[in-house]
């Protein structure tokens, strides 16, 4: 398994799950639904409490008898037709449709948080949290503002991302990005499934930009600096991807050619932003667009 990229003694040394281990948890009989740990597992040594899952929820009885007593003008036959006998499964990913992004924020209220992304914060801290603003843009006034805060449970909160759903072609993504001191952001691309396989994956912290582990060039803070980025998908794929970077009145971009990536990387499911500081801290985001081309 890889951690953003890295192994899981790198992943560690990065201030990350640093109590976790990797070993077989010894269910008794996965294979016909018995997922009970024996006393000498690895997850009870690491204090896992051991839940008996067999008398959680409602079973199918109880559910129709609930619906007769609050609905009584419902028969039995309504209810019982109102009562799945088990929830569908959510669509596989090839079953929802692609995804293209080209946000500038400016149609967000302020305070809000930004359309097409799933938002991850911790609710007990505020403080740690991503807003659209009128405090910087670069384009338009609004942009989309991340503050990080201390005492996080989880380092990579708070952080938002979108889902594509690309299969094939090239993917192509930019953004524009206002660093502030102290703030540390990473920017990945990553497949579904579990293990994910990780595409591109960029490291902006102290003023330096860093990809897939290589430090690449210094970055001013307190300016917008744009970012692209592409990859070919599918049978196209070949573990590499293209990086542009254009400074604030640079007349042309730097380019980072063929920089590498997991040769497994084939399907764009999951586009993060992440706030990976641990002190109070902020940077924006402003102009994000994705977009899926037919490969050449």
């Amino acid at each position: 398994m890889t951690f953003a990229g890295a192994s899981f003694d790198e992943w560690k040394k990065r201030g990350e799950d640093t109590d976790s281990i990797i070993a077989d948890p010894r269910f008794r009989d996965p294979a016909h639904g018995d997922f009970t740990i024996p006393a000498d597992s690895p997850a009870i040594a690491l204090g896992f409490v051991p839940i008996d899952g067999r008398g959680i929820g409602l079973d199918r009885g109880h559910a129709q008898g609930a619906l007769l007593e609050y609905l009584p003008h419902f028969d039995q036959a309504v209810a019982t037709q109102s009562v799945p006998a088990a929830f569908p499964p959510p669509p596989p990913p090839s079953a929802l449709p692609p995804l293209t992004v080209n946000d500038d924020f400016e149609d967000t209220p302020v305070g809000e948080k930004a359309v097409d992304a799933i938002t991850s914060e911790q609710g007990d801290i505020p403080a740690a949290r991503i807003r659209v603003s009128d405090q910087s843009a670069a384009s338009g006034t609004h942009s989309l503002r991340f503050t990080d805060a201390p005492g996080q449970r989880n380092q990579y909160d708070p952080h938002l991302y979108y889902q594509p759903n690309y299969a094939s072609g090239v993917a192509e993504g930019s953004f524009n990005v206002r660093m502030e001191a102290g703030a540390i952001l990473v920017h990945e691309w990553r497949t579904g499934g579990n293990p994910y396989q990780t595409g591109p994956s960029l490291r902006i912290a102290d003023g330096h930009l860093s990809a897939s582990g290589r430090e690449l060039m210094a970055l001013p803070l307190g300016e917008w600096v744009h970012i692209g980025i592409s990859a070919a998908l599918g049978g196209a794929a070949h573990g590499r991807y293209d990086l542009t970077v254009t400074l604030p009145h640079a007349q042309e971009p730097r380019r980072f050619a063929d920089l590498p990536c997991s040769e497994r990387f084939t399907s764009l499911q999951w586009v993060g932003f992440v706030s990976d500081a641990t002190s109070a801290s902020v940077f924006y985001i402003d102009d994000v667009a994705l977009r899926c081309a037919q490969a050449h």
